[in-house]
């Protein structure tokens, strides 16, 4: 039996996600804890990383930072592990932005 579209719109609407868009694209805050999150595709592959920050503004460097760091370690190997992330960062001499 096929749900028409309003239903499935009703549906969606009473479904209360813990996750909240933000104005800023690739970036959604988790409402339980006011915590950020980077969510972004890179190389084709679903990429999230938790960004330990409760203010958008830091929020939002931390996620370019992320999201720049994943690209060039997927670019290197698209097979990369938490290590080469690390690796990566220390030649930048950046902070490591949590993992999820």
């Amino acid at each position: 039996m096929n749900a028409t579209r309003a239903q499935r719109e009703s549906a969606k609407a009473d479904n209360q996600s813990d996750w909240v868009k933000t104005p800023v694209a690739n970036l959604v805050r988790h409402k339980p804890s006011g915590i950020y999150f980077a969510r972004a595709k890179v190389k084709g592959k679903l990429f999230r990383a938790r960004l330990e920050a409760n203010g958008r503004t830091v929020a939002k460097l931390r996620m370019i930072l992320a999201v720049v760091v994943e690209t060039a370690a997927r670019a290197a190997n698209p097979s990369v592990t938490i290590t080469k992330r690390r690796i990566i960062l220390r030649e930048l001499s950046l902070p490591e932005p949590d993992r999820v």
